[in-house]
This record gives C-alpha cells, structure tokens and sequence, in this order.
C-alpha cells in the first residue's frame, strides 16, 4: 500500500508537460489518503524548501518526471536513503525511464499492488583532495568526468588504478563511467558499452593526444586515482553532468563504488540489448 511519494520535478521542462502530470498524480494519491512531496531535481542533496527535512525517511517510492537527467539526480538524491526510482519519460532521452505519462495510473496501481521488481544500478562516489585534505565527495549514476575549462588548451592527467600507475593522458579530460553510464557520455566518447550487470567501470579519455590512448576497462571495486598533473584555468570534475567542483593543478580524485546503489523500478524484464535497439536506433541483422 502507498504512503508517501516524493515527486522529483524537472523545473527545465515545459511547466504545459510537467503540470498535467503532477495533478494527475495528486489527484491518484489523494483518493487513497496518501501523502507526497514535491522535489525540485536541481536540488540533488535533498534540500528542497517544498519539503519537510528527512522526508525520505517515510517515501515509499520516488517518480522521476522528466528525461534521463532527472533519473540521475533523482538517484543521486534518493539512493542513500534507499528510495526506489520510477522514471515518467517527459524528456527527449528516456533510456533509463520505465514508464511514458499515458501508462502513469496502470503503474501507480502496480506499485500499489507490489506487481513490480528493482533493478538495482552500481554507483561511484568521487572524493576531491586537495593539499591531502578533503575538499568535496559525491555520488553519481553515470559518470566522473574530469575537464579541461574553456581554453583551447590540454590538461595532463595520471591515472592510477589500487595504487598503481597506470599511465598519464594530454588531453581534453578523463570519463569515469559506470556501465550505467556506458551509454552516455563515455560511450560519445568511443568508449565500449557494458551492460548493466557487468561489474566493470569505463575509463574513457577525452581527445587525448596519444595514438595508443584508449579506454580501458577496470573492476568496479578498484580504487581509481585521477592526479591533475598540469591544469589549465576552469578545470572540474563533474558528476553525472549536473554537479561539478572545480580543480587545481596538482588535486587528486579517488574514485570508487559507492554503497549507495541506484533501485530502478520496473514492470517488464526486457533484456539489455532489446533497450539498445529502441532507445539508441541500433538494426537488427
């Protein structure tokens, strides 16, 4: 039985998409004497002024309303506490969505009557060092990228993979992705794509200037270490492209998994590759 959802809410999209859907929502929970709040999903740490403070603590469900970027920081608000994700495709991309608007009361039905299952979806945390001091930490669903600024000028970076040096990037940047993340930015990039359950982590370099400069694949559990050997004015790690802290020559970024895992709601168990032919325009033989 629902009890409480939280709604996070793209305020990006049109509020002619956005709004329908929201009092559709209301108007379901409100028949069934249950609660919800609304989330702005730019407010990735929780701290919305909509809601009460720890009002996950009693969310049964959160409904991401919008593309695949308000799944990420749905998921970046929502996991540590354990809140599973439905995602209601609004947006252009809904790789990572379940549902579209017009099947919104059939799955509300179904959360209510437990005809659901969680795919669970590995997390990396990334922990900004600076002076050997901890300057920033966060998580992501998707990817670390750590980038050059807006200078047309490379930034030299090494890479350590449990304490051993791997090899240094001249480059435009570094992506860190998870295999959620597989088919996002790093995979723009060249990187591979990795289905889900494969427990791995893509490092992607970003135009680096070395012909034998290619992803690499690494376990999930290896502590990855990013040394911004020479920066340029600008330089940031970001976080799923949402969240950014910018660098100094010289920072380092610890990057591993987290023991936040991202719980996708879903109805139907389509396989992998059956979502990369519909989603990424992918032909069969």
């Amino acid at each position: 039985m629902l009890k409480s959802v939280a709604l996070v809410v793209n305020r990006h999209i049109s509020r002619g998409l956005v709004e329908p859907v929201v009092k559709r929502i209301l108007k379901w929970l409100e028949v069934r004497d249950a609660s919800a709040c609304i989330l702005d999903a730019t407010h990735t740490t929780g701290e919305c002024p909509i809601c009460p403070e720890n009002v996950l603590d009693n969310v049964d469900f959160a409904l991401a309303l919008g593309g695949d970027g308000t799944v990420l920081s749905t998921a970046r608000m929502v996991a540590p506490a354990g809140v599973p994700i439905l995602g209601v495709r609004l947006g252009q991309l809904g790789f990572l969505s379940e549902i579209e608007p017009h099947d919104l009361e059939l799955a509300l039905e179904k959360l209510e009557r437990g005809k659901y299952f969680l795919e669970e979806r590995r997390m990396l945390e990334a922990t900004v060092m600076h002076a050997g001091q901890m300057v920033y930490s966060g998580i992501c669903l998707n990817d670390v990228v750590v980038s050059k600024g807006v200078l047309l000028r490379p930034v030299e970076i090494g890479l350590d993979i449990d304490d051993e040096r791997v090899t240094a990037y001249y480059g435009d940047g570094l992506i860190v992705s998870t295999p959620t993340g597989s088919t996002a930015y790093s995979l723009s990039a060249g990187g591979p794509l990795l289905a889900p359950d494969v427990n791995g982590v893509v490092i992607t370099p970003l135009c680096a200037h070395n012909l034998f400069a290619r992803p690499l694949v690494v376990g999930l559990d290896d502590l990855i270490r990013v040394h911004l050997l020479k920066s340029q004015k600008g330089t940031m790690c970001i976080l799923d492209g949402q969240e950014s802290h910018p660098l100094d020559e010289g920072d380092e970024i610890l990057i591993q998994a987290s023991p936040d895992v991202a719980r996708l709601v879903r109805f139907t168990r389509w396989s992998f590759f059956h979502v990369l032919r519909e989603k990424l325009g992918t032909r069969d033989a």
